[in-house]
């Protein structure tokens, strides 16, 4: 979960491709874009409630 919550955080707000990404989370970039895809899927984008959600 933590790796996922990187690669968004990466992706979103920090811009970086998806091979600079795999590279800072040490995994491939195909791993970092079905990450995306499934995220995007599922509804989730990067937003601040990832980090402290509203209880």
């Amino acid at each position: 979960m933590l790796k996922a919550r990187e690669i968004l955080r990466l992706k979103h707000q920090v811009g970086l491709s998806l091979r600079e990404i795999g590279q800072s989370c040490n995994c491939g970039k195909t791993t970092v874009s079905e990450t995306l895809k499934r995220a995007e899927k599922a509804g989730i984008a990067w937003s601040i409630e990832l980090i402290y959600p509203v209880l």
